[in-house]
């Protein structure tokens, strides 16, 4: 169901700060004009074809330009983007946005209407605007959707967190981890997902530290890449920062 939230954002975290401002009342005046022009307004007389029986209500449509427009951006998403996602669940977010990118457009053109006293067809710059709309909302929807399916970026996240804080030291070991069960890192698979994510990453370095027990597989002890941990970044493959 979460694929229905189309306008689906992750913004990022910022430092609270107090602010005490008059507001802006002339932005706030247009806004209140348009949500009272658009409240009561006759769709015919803006420039929608009227019903019939094809469709019940008055309805608007792209103009040349703006259908030209529509046409391209959906053969992208079905022939280009769509066939190259490898995520099914953003796949499926994605195949909605063919009713969501000609909706934001229209939203987008009849308050141009109601700001500027234009009346017509929708025009190439609310299909254009819609467009960047739905590049801007798929880059969210990716965000959120990760929290749901990056348990190995969680997982790394947790064991950095842990390092920077001194409770893991330097040459720690999966089962070091593991038995704290700490959050995200309460299982074997989690806590290997982490390590491996931050191994690829530069942040940790494996080394055997001694055999496992009944002729098991070798423990692995892990080195902290120290620049890492202290900046953040990602390590390089010769030792440095990339």
């Amino acid at each position: 169901m979460l694929q229905r939230f189309q306008l689906l954002v992750y913004p990022d975290h910022r430092a609270w700060e107090w602010r005490d401002r008059i507001p802006a009342k002339n932005a706030r005046d247009r806004a209140f004009a348009v949500f009272e022009a658009l409240a009561d307004f006759d769709p015919v007389t803006w420039g929608a074809a009227p019903a019939n029986d094809f469709a019940k209500f008055p309805h608007f449509r792209f103009d040349e330009a703006a259908l030209e427009v529509f046409i391209e951006w959906s053969t992208d998403l079905h022939c280009s983007k769509l066939p190259a996602e490898e995520n099914p669940i953003i796949a499926q977010h994605l195949a909605k946005f063919d009713k969501l990118m000609p909706t934001l457009a229209l939203i987008l053109h009849l308050v141009e209407c109601a700001a500027s006293g234009g009346r017509g067809p929708v025009t190439a710059q609310g299909a254009l605007r819609a467009a960047a709309w739905c590049d801007y909302l798929e880059a969210h929807a990716r965000r959120c959707y990760g929290l749901l399916i990056d348990d190995g970026l969680r997982a790394a996240q947790s064991v950095v967190d842990k390092v920077r804080q001194g409770k893991l030291a330097d040459g720690f070991t999966a089962r070091d981890v593991r038995r704290n069960q700490w959050r995200s890192l309460t299982t074997d698979e989690a806590v290997q997902a982490a390590l491996d994510w931050l191994e690829d990453e530069g942040w940790l370095q494996a080394k055997e530290a001694g055999t496992g027990t009944r002729g098991g597989r070798p423990t692995l002890a892990y080195r902290i890449n120290p620049k890492a941990v202290r900046t953040g970044k990602r390590g390089g493959e010769d030792g440095e920062l990339a």
